[in-house]
């Protein structure tokens, strides 16, 4: 019991639960829900009810962390291999998981965004400035720090 009187709940799965979880992360049988609950002898709407329980849900998501946890080295490995073996795709997830590869698409938002202050600025600056020699002078620098 914590502070308050309250005894804290664990989800307890019952037999069923942890049958069909453990059916139902078997990636390699690739049963469907229906499979598992006939396998089972329950009904869909059984599962169903449990996938509206959130300490159900809780209880599924830890044990999934877990298998991936426990699988990972094996799915980096074959990640390097297929890099290894020229698979670009795999090359970039590796970059991009160690933050060595950022998209193309952020440094074309940064880019955009630099253009937008740059144009406010000088919307600014044609509305403040009146000599037109210092406009032109500051417009091409704007422009110029905007190409670098």
């Amino acid at each position: 019991m914590d502070d308050k009187g309250l005894q804290k709940f664990t989800f307890q799965p019952n037999q069923n639960q942890i049958k069909f979880v453990e059916l139902y992360l078997d990636f390699e049988t690739k049963k469907t829900t229906t499979d598992i609950a006939n396998e089972l002898g329950i009904t869909r709407q059984a599962i169903w009810k449990w996938f509206k329980d959130v300490n159900f849900i809780n209880w599924l998501n830890s044990q999934t962390n877990e298998l991936l946890c426990q699988s990972f080295t094996a799915r980096f490995r074959v990640a390097i291999r297929k890099a290894t073996g020229g698979d670009f795709n795999f090359s970039k997830m590796l970059f991009e998981i160690e933050k060595f590869y950022i998209p193309a698409i952020s440094h074309n938002i940064s880019i955009k965004v630099t253009e937008i202050v740059i144009t406010h600025v000088i919307e600014v600056i044609n509305k403040f400035i009146e000599d037109d020699n210092l406009k032109r002078k500051i417009g091409e620098e704007l422009t110029r720090i905007n190409l670098n």
